[in-house]
């Protein structure tokens, strides 16, 4: 049976309140104008904004600790198993923000840096390498291989789950 999951990631694209390598800082509440603007916010890989994008967001979401997100790769994009592969590898773990922004959006701090008290937010990228080293992923979703039939399923349970035959049959006969 097809999987909705399959492609499915989430993490922190910003933390708040925690400078990143050019001692910026996202400060709560920066990302509320581009999430309430009902505007696409669109998924590259690296930022590569002349390309398609690979992916689409799922979820974009401040909370107590930066914005959440969780996204789906675009499996049939030409790049979309190789990011996912990655991914699923932690060879590709870092989130980051494509933004603009105007006058009066941010501060200059003491020392360099900038802290942003509002932006556009345009894109958000898987990158190799966040600016900001908590915006990671954090969560990979992924399929059991395989598994392409109910009877597959009910094999798998009883091979792995330690489920007998008749348990296994009652379980997958509730998905039917």
């Amino acid at each position: 049976f097809a999987s909705d999951v399959e492609g499915v990631f989430s993490g922190y694209a910003a933390t708040f309140n925690t400078s990143d390598a050019v001692n910026d800082t996202m400060l709560p509440g920066v990302f509320k104008e581009s999430l309430e603007s009902g505007r696409r916010i669109k998924m590259f890989f690296n930022h590569n904004h002349k390309d398609i994008p690979i992916g689409d967001w799922v979820t974009l979401a401040e909370d107590n600790v930066g914005l959440f997100v969780e996204g789906k790769i675009d499996l049939n994009h030409i790049m979309g198993p190789t990011l996912y592969s990655a991914m699923k590898r932690n060879a590709v773990d870092g989130l980051s923000q494509g933004f603009t922004t105007k006058d009066g959006d941010y501060e200059k701090k003491a020392g360099g840096g900038r802290a942003f008290k509002n932006l556009n937010l345009i894109e958000i990228s898987p990158v190799n390498f966040p600016c900001e080293t908590q915006a990671r992923i954090s969560d990979v979703k992924s399929d059991v291989p395989g598994l392409e039939s109910l009877s597959d399923f009910e094999h798998y349970l009883r091979d792995a789950g330690g489920f007998s035959k008749s348990e296994a049959t009652y379980f997958v006969s509730q998905f039917v």
